[in-house]
């Protein structure tokens, strides 16, 4: 039997710090309290009608002047030039780059230690988030203690959270489940050193047992660059050994280059969905993906999105605006795919599908 949908599988110029950390395999102790990571309480999938079966967008960060605006103008301020995107999406996927400590500090400007309070996630809920990975450099800003409640106060909110910042594990993976077919989402956390192959293995072997296809959904890169580096190249090389489908990164805070291979599509950066980093076009720059799954293939459609005349607010590029952003993105990427990037539409066959 295939797993429901189960709880339990990511700044303006910051320096990333801490040290390095191994990879587990075991439920983590947060603070005093144990929580059990192999829980099954799962998140149920929305049954309206909507245009993808997968939206997956950049980093989301609600602190710092992000919640001055959301305090000042509504909690629905970031989103509220989006409404072709608001639950546009059967599963809606993004990076949490923030954390939501028990008592919310506000993030002052300049600084890095990012506070969300538990309220504002209600916007997220309400345009259509259902799962946000944890597997990235923020979320332990405040701490385990602050880990453990960000946990809660997203599932207090229907979302479910995935990935963890310091481990990988089966149990903390999701399960998408779509048109009879089951798609497992793994997070990983990528900057400060590469996951071990075997830990890697371990845990998508054991999530391919219960799913048809797997997507890896990455925090990695080197920030402010178009274009990905060796070590994001190396490890895509690994997880497509593995038997991964997809590859969907973010951190670098910019749209990086897209690759096709081995019939593996790899987004090395979807860039900013909600920051609020503004001193360049780039960083207001993001990029969605509205992923549907048909017979045998994957069919995308890149979305990009723009804040450069309203700060922390993206809309939906424009019709100029988006020919150029797509034919930049081409002229980075992979020659190959550059005619279907152009479009803004990529059809690509799965290979684990193909039997």
């Amino acid at each position: 039997m295939f797993r429901v949908a189960t709880t339990v599988l990511v700044v303006f110029v910051a320096v990333l710090g801490g040290s390095h950390f191994s990879f587990i395999n075991h439920s983590v102790s947060f603070g005093q309290t144990n929580y059990n990571t192999e829980d099954n309480t799962g998140f149920e999938k929305k049954n309206d009608p909507t245009k993808y079966d997968i939206l997956f967008t950049g980093d989301v960060m609600l602190a710092r002047k992000v919640e001055v605006y959301m305090n000042n103008e509504g909690l629905d301020y970031p989103f509220r030039r989006l409404p072709e995107m608001k639950n546009s999406a059967t599963y809606m996927v993004g990076n949490f780059e923030a954390s939501v400590p028990k008592v919310h500090v506000p993030t002052p400007y300049f600084t890095f230690a990012f506070s969300v309070p538990e309220k504002n996630l209600q916007a997220l809920k309400d345009f259509g988030f259902t799962h946000l990975s944890l597997a990235n450099n923020h979320t332990y800003d405040y701490g385990e203690a602050g880990l453990a409640n960000t946990i809660l106060a997203l599932k207090n909110f229907d979302i479910e959270p995935f990935g963890r910042p310091n481990h990988i594990s089966y149990h903390t993976t999701s399960i998408l489940n779509l048109k009879d077919v089951n798609i497992g989402l793994i997070g990983i956390h990528a900057l400060f050193s590469t996951p071990q192959k075997s830990v890697l293995k371990e845990a998508i072997n054991l999530l391919k047992e219960e799913t048809n296809l797997t997507i890896a959904y990455i925090h990695w890169g080197d920030e402010y660059i178009l274009t990905n580096n060796n070590n994001q190249s190396s490890l895509a090389d690994t997880l497509i050994e593995l038997g991964i489908d997809m590859i969907v990164g973010h951190h670098p805070h910019v749209v990086q280059n897209v690759e096709i291979r081995s019939q593996v599509p790899i987004f090395y950066s979807l860039g900013n969905f909600i920051f609020d980093q503004y001193f360049s076009r780039h960083v207001q720059e993001g990029l969605l993906l509205g992923v549907s799954l048909k017979a045998d293939s994957w069919e995308i459609e890149l979305i990009p999105v723009t804040s450069i005349d309203k700060q922390t607010s993206p809309r939906l590029m424009l019709s100029d605006e988006k020919d150029v952003f797509l034919r930049e993105l081409a002229e980075r990427s992979d020659e190959s795919a550059s005619k279907q990037i152009s479009s803004g539409l990529l059809t690509i066959p799965i290979k684990s599908l193909q039997n």
